[in-house]
């Protein structure tokens, strides 16, 4: 006998508890098969909620079917014959001269089910049931019997018309009364003990005679089939779309009513048809209605969140409801008109006092008012507690340390999360309310999506906000012409780890460009700046985040040509004159120095930990490849070009690219000491020298747009610099780089024996004379041609294509 077999009960439930919270089916499943004196403990945790998808893993939910059909084949085989409907007998007989054997087995299964959740049937998937149908099922359906049937209790119209055939439709129609049906048998033995049920609309009039044998039921779901009360059907005559909409919905609450009247308090939530089942009612109409049907069951419990899963059941009982436990407030999915819900003449969030996270479409203005308020007039009643913007002491925290716990002010809401997702171009005062009230709390803000109004053509951020010491996360994300940042913004953030700002700048001038303000971000890991906040973005910023680990800045791309998208960069003079950049061709008069000098970009930051880098437009253009030398640990390397000017923005790489310069001094720390005599004639000054740049760790690199880089540069850029490289997208490139880049993977094979893939495009993916002439072959052509090709793999931007390369270019 087995260890685990000669457990005490109550030890070995307490192990089974751990494998049900994880949801683990699969060793449940296993532990079944075990032995009896285990299978007996399994039981009530495996199958308490027995069409759980994770019950049947092996495949997505809606795949199922297979393990569906075992299960539910089980269930009904260990019922009498006599509890079945005639069509449902039928279905479970492989023959029917010969009756299925009794079942002898000792488990009860359905004794355990608490949580029934059976699917019901629609037009395309049937039932649990397979839909190959054997002679004594096709003479059924083919039977008087049964078109009587279907003509007493037909589909809707619109399922109807689905089907090419008769014959299609009555057998649909068949495995959907088997489906109903088998939720009837196999839920009626078990009605007393059921915890939460599926009542099919089509049956609630059977289920609403005996509702005083659902003394356990906490949890009812009222559902549509869409063969029977199809949502979508879309009949302009309401007489005709839907005649029995009354009655049904009359059936609901008296269902819900007499469950109430019979075991009070017990019911606790209510699904009320799906979403779609409303849409032919006034949604005013429908939520007015659903608030009735929760105003029969008890209020909610203090309640530790408020989403669609509990709201309605909430809004029925917001007097009732005691909310100091709220921790989390979800309004994604809710009606527009939860903000009219109050409690005691104020906004029910107000009654949140331990309110941690909010998530919320958009908000009316003014809806945080009450936040505000209370933070001022705690900031009269106590002024020994710095909770505004000029507190005491500023945490900046050191490289080493970790956050502190939010800073708690009591009796103010300890707010730490707050996401809006839609919001509107009345709302930035808001979120400035936000940030005054929940400053010394707050350490996630998110504020993302399409602006529901006109796209305005600035939108403004940080403005009035105050310091914010415990925010790590900010990401600002919208759908407006410029995001225009506060000078101080970051500079308010001090521990931030995540920052994210994007927007829809598509072109600009430089003279408009005023740079923020430096900030010191220790905690820095991931930066991610698009538009205007890119080009604002002070770089020196960077000099203080040794923990970076990911950074992009870009400028959106928006013109599509050649299969590409292209985005601005402004006129090379214009870009350089704006950084104070003077060009060797340029003489340096009075007259040339620019008007406005941008912060330039040093590229001599040390990110050791940094492992992603992508650039786009000027910042990629004015790229220095010295940056590299600081960043050992990068992995991916992205650098897009593609202008909406074709053929003015040309990057063209050199040997001064590849190499940085390096002091004489730290070579003479290994000099012998014999050799100082020497000194003496060494008066003249070191000549400079140069250290090549190696990034050892890159495998994907990513140079598209106009790179050019000539025969003699090509060997010392791509093995030295990158010696681990798996792949490289040069989208962009001209035929004659491409060919310099061919022409070195021939030379150094031995560099790239491990598969390396190149992706191309139009304009490098060269046309069938340049494959013939550069030694390119399809993959299809290569089981035709028995010839040698190396390593490197070409494919076609999109993956679909791929090539080889031959050993040895033709003559």
């Amino acid at each position: 006998m087995d260890s685990l077999s000669q457990l005490p009960v109550e030890c070995l439930q307490n192990i089974l508890r751990l494998f049900d919270q994880n949801d683990d089916c699969s060793t449940l499943v296993r532990l079944l098969t075990t032995n009896k004196y285990i299978a007996f403990a399994v039981l009530p945790f495996l199958y308490r909620d027995p069409f759980r998808p994770t019950f049947h893993q092996r495949l997505p939910a809606y795949s199922c079917y297979t393990s569906y059909e075992m299960l539910t084949r089980m269930l009904l085989g260990r019922l009498p014959a006599a509890r079945l409907s005639k069509a449902l007998h039928l279905a479970l007989q492989s023959d029917p001269t010969h009756p299925p054997a009794a079942t002898n087995s000792s488990l009860d299964y359905l004794a355990h089910v608490r949580h029934f959740n059976l699917k019901l049937p629609d037009a395309w998937q049937g039932c649990f049931l397979s839909s190959n149908f054997p002679p004594h099922q096709l003479a059924y359906i083919q039977s008087d019997e049964f078109n009587s049937l279907f003509n007493s209790n037909s589909f809707t119209p619109s399922a109807t018309n689905r089907f090419r055939t008769r014959e299609e439709l009555l057998q649909n129609f068949y495995l959907a009364i088997i489906c109903l049906d088998a939720i009837w048998c196999l839920a009626d033995p078990i009605l007393e003990q059921l915890q939460i049920f599926i009542i099919p609309v089509r049956h609630l009039k059977r289920y609403l005679e005996i509702v005083d044998r659902f003394k356990s039921l906490e949890k009812v779901s009222f559902k549509m089939s869409e063969m029977f009360d199809d949502p979508f059907y879309d009949s302009m005559d309401a007489e005709i779309r839907r005649p029995n909409n009354d009655e049904v919905l009359q059936d609901m609450v008296h269902f819900i009513r007499e469950h109430s009247r019979l075991f009070k308090g017990r019911l606790k939530s209510i699904d009320c048809l799906d979403g779609n089942a409303w849409q032919w009612m006034i949604w005013t109409s429908v939520e007015h209605l659903q608030r009735d049907f929760f105003r029969l069951i008890p209020p909610l419990s203090m309640p530790t969140h408020l989403a669609s899963d509990n709201w309605r059941r909430f809004s029925a009982h917001p007097h009732s409801t005691d909310l100091t436990q709220v921790r989390e407030f979800n309004a994604r999915r809710l009606p527009n008109s939860w903000e009219d819900v109050t409690c005691n003449g104020q906004s029910f969030l107000q009654e949140c006092r331990g309110l941690r996270r909010l998530t919320v479409n958009d908000f009316r203005a003014g809806a945080f008012k009450w936040a505000v308020q209370e933070k001022r007039d705690l900031e009269r009643t106590d002024r020994t507690i710095g909770i505004g913007n000029s507190f005491l002491e500023q945490s900046v925290l050191s490289p080493n340390e970790v956050l502190p716990p939010a800073h708690r002010i009591q009796g103010l809401v300890p707010l730490e999360r707050i996401s809006i997702l839609q919001p509107s171009v009345t709302c930035a005062s808001d979120i400035d309310d936000i940030i005054f009230a929940f400053n010394q709390t707050l350490r996630h803000i998110k504020v993302c999506g399409q602006i529901q109004t006109d796209q305005p053509k600035s939108t403004p951020i940080g403005q009035a906000w105050i310091d914010l010491p415990v925010l790590t996360y900010l990401r600002v994300d919208l759908d407006t012409e410029r995001l225009v940042v506060d000078q101080q913004l970051l500079s308010r953030c001090p521990n931030l780890t995540t920052l994210r700002l994007k927007d829809m700048t598509l072109n600009y001038s430089c003279q408009d460009i005023v740079a923020c303000q430096p900030a010191r971000l220790y905690h820095l890991d991931y930066l991610n700046l698009s538009g205007w906040a890119a080009l604002t973005f002070d770089p020196t910023t960077l000099s203080s985040a040794k923990r970076l680990k990911t950074l992009k800045i870009r400028v959106r791309p928006w013109c599509f040509k050649n299969g590409t998208f292209s985005g601005f960069i402004p006129p090379v003079e214009e870009l350089h004159q704006s950084y104070g950049i003077q060009t060797r061709s340029a003489p340096t008069t009075t007259a040339s120095v620019p008007v406005v000098i941008r912060t330039r970009w040093t590229w001599d930051w040390q990110l050791p930990l940094l492992t992603r880098l992508y650039l786009s437009s000027e910042f990629a253009f004015l790229f220095e490849f010295k940056m590299l030398h600081g960043c050992p640990a990068l992995k991916c390397l992205r650098l897009d070009i593609f202008s909406t000017t074709p053929g003015e923005h040309t990057r063209v790489i050199c040997d001064a690219d590849l190499c940085i310069p390096t002091s004489s001094r730290g070579s003479s720390r290994s000099t012998n000491i014999n050799s100082l005599s020497k000194l003496s004639t060494s008066t003249l000054p070191s000549e400079p020298t140069t250290e090549r740049i190696c990034v050892p760790c890159l495998s994907q690199l990513s140079l598209t747009g106009e790179w050019v880089i000539d025969d003699e540069i090509m060997p010392r850029f791509l093995p030295e610099m990158f010696p681990g490289l798996k792949e490289f997208d040069l989208n962009g490139w001209s035929v004659t780089t491409f060919e310099s880049l061919l022409k070195l993977f021939r030379a150094m094979p031995q560099k790239y024996d491990e598969s390396v893939t190149l992706f191309i495009s139009d304009p490098v993916c060269p046309s069938q004379d340049d494959m013939e002439r550069l030694g390119i072959i399809d993959s299809q052509a290569r089981s035709d041609i028995n010839a040698d090709v190396l390593a490197v793999k070409l494919a076609s931007y999109d993956g679909r294509v791929h090539y080889h390369l031959l050993t040895e270019q033709p003559e």
